[in-house]
């Protein structure tokens, strides 16, 4: 600690409010750090009957160094009195971690049965074992959607609903209508692409089809097939993927 002695008088004084400034404190906690410290100088006018007690604080320049390596440099040892005025190493900011896609919560999907109007079970939505097609539906911005899972397997279109909710929380896709689309692509086969892989026309592969009265969905002007019914008819499902 400074004692008087010590303090020479022509040392830069500084004001509390100028250490604050530098340190970026306030001048209350320069005050109350300069008084637990000692070795400053109080210039204290008593109050009057017209006039308010002042008290000034002047910090001597060695007064704010000891304070400052006292509350502000990590010390290696405190045994050590060379390592007080160690300041402490730099450590390098880690490099900043690029944003991530957001992941995208799947909405809860319902498969259900789209029957028929010849079918026994009509009018009973969750029967899985007729051969009628298998639909989803599911809440996609505020609204109810249905769409057609291609298939009549109830199994599959169960397949094709974990695909498309496990594409949703990988973040591929932010609404359930285009991730759906893409696993009904990966379960079934449009009849014209599929000609086009084995080396044969559209007509004959539809002749097999037909022949064979294997289920085929039509979407618009498509008709889809699913890969296990190619390979009812003894196509290998890794030339048609």
């Amino acid at each position: 600690m400074v004692t008087l002695l010590q303090m020479a008088p022509h040392e830069k004084h500084y004001s509390c409010a100028e250490l604050g400034e530098k340190w970026h404190l306030s001048s209350v906690t320069i005050r109350r750090l300069c008084e637990e410290h000692g070795g400053i100088l109080i210039i204290d006018r008593p109050e009057t009957m017209h006039k308010r007690r002042y008290r000034s604080i002047r910090v001597p320049q060695s007064t704010a160094d000891e304070i400052y390596r006292q509350h502000f440099i990590t010390r290696v040892r405190r045994s050590d009195p060379e390592s007080i005025a160690v300041a402490p190493p730099t450590i390098p900011r880690p490099a900043p971690v690029p944003p991530t896609r957001p992941i995208y919560s799947a909405p809860e999907v319902t498969i259900f049965t789209h029957h028929f109007r010849d079918c026994q079970y009509m009018g009973f939505d969750e029967y899985r074992n007729c051969n009628c097609p298998k639909s989803f539906r599911f809440m996609d911005h505020g609204g109810m959607i249905t769409r057609r899972s291609g298939t009549r397997s109830w199994a599959e279109a169960e397949e094709m609903k974990r695909t498309a909710i496990a594409l949703m929380a990988r973040g591929k896709y932010s609404m359930m209508t285009f991730a759906i689309a893409v696993a009904r692509d990966q379960l079934v086969l449009n009849v014209n692409q599929a000609a086009v892989r084995l080396g044969m026309t559209k007509d004959a592969l539809q002749k097999i089809i037909d022949e064979r009265k294997l289920p085929a969905e039509l979407f618009g002007k498509n008709v889809y097939i699913t890969h296990t019914n190619l390979q009812l008819i003894g196509v290998n499902k890794a030339m048609v993927q």
